[in-house]
């Protein structure tokens, strides 16, 4: 996911949610003040927390799997002009980056599932 792509997301979502409220963007109130009132978390968190629950759950699958050959395999094709696309294995080390995580300890800790799935909701 881009940055063009969250700025997107999060406008959508805001829109939404002070609508929701009952509050116009005259109002002048802060998105973390409607999100407060409103109890809700973020959908870009919620997001990547899907995203780390998807990676977790493919580092514990079998290596026979179909999805799990998919994700592992490497094209050859050749690469366009211009700069790398953005990659879900991107997504996920920039996650891991933001919440002091390295892959080796990501990949140790998202074997057991328990301590995964709560890593995942300690995030904010």
């Amino acid at each position: 996911m881009n940055q063009r792509l969250r700025s997107k997301i999060q406008a959508a979502e805001m829109k939404y949610l002070r609508r929701v409220e009952g509050v116009t963007r005259i109002d002048r109130i802060r998105n973390e003040e409607i999100r407060r009132r409103l109890e809700t978390e973020s959908i870009q968190k919620t997001i990547e927390k899907k995203q780390l629950a998807w990676y977790g759950h493919m580092i514990r699958m079998p290596d026979d799997r179909q999805t799990k050959i998919i994700w592992n395999a490497r094209g050859t094709k050749k690469n366009r002009k211009g700069r790398p696309q953005k990659t879900w294995e991107n997504n996920i080390e920039e996650i891991l980056k933001r919440n002091n995580m390295s892959w080796q300890e990501a990949r140790k800790r998202a074997i057991n599932r328990k301590t995964w799935k709560e890593l995942i909701n300690a995030i904010e």
